[in-house]
């Protein structure tokens, strides 16, 4: 019984790795689709863009963080909610997310859309680790207190 557990969760990480993996390639493979299309017709696919540099990123932090509120949630108790780890760590890369809609929502906040395009220019990464960021830490500081009786 003991071994057949470790092997039935192997396996489901195992599954839980390929389908994350599986997910990351089609939605690589969509994103250089509309690429080649804005390079034909030059007109941003502005929901993609936004779905690719913040929807995914945090698509796949929650994912990453399931299996921990999986574990939490078939434990005893109330759910709470870990203010303290929610505002100081998700609460930077929310705000960088939300001023790259912004961006791209009113063009003519010029001194924003300038030193968003320049950080974004440089290190292009940066929005997709806060949307990742923010994805894994929005789940991860849900929590169950044991109830006292």
């Amino acid at each position: 019984m003991f071994v057949n557990y470790h092997i039935k969760r192997l396996m489901g990480y195992i599954i839980y790795l390929a389908a994350i993996g599986f997910l990351i390639i089609k939605v690589e493979q969509l994103n250089r689709y509309y690429q080649n299309i804005y390079s034909y017709n030059f007109q941003p696919p502005y929901l993609w863009i936004l779905f690719v540099m913040i929807g995914f990123p945090a698509l796949v932090g929650s994912l990453l963080a399931l299996p921990q509120l999986v574990k939490t949630a078939r434990q005893d108790g109330a759910w709470k909610v870990d203010w303290l780890r929610l505002v100081v760590l998700s609460l930077p890369g929310l705000l960088f997310v939300l001023t790259y809609i912004i961006c791209i929502l009113l063009p003519q906040l010029t001194l924003l859309v300038t030193a968003v395009s320049n950080i974004l220019g440089y290190h292009q990464a940066l929005a997709k680790v806060a949307g990742i960021l923010w994805g894994f830490v929005l789940l991860n500081s849900l929590y169950k207190q044991p109830e006292i009786n």
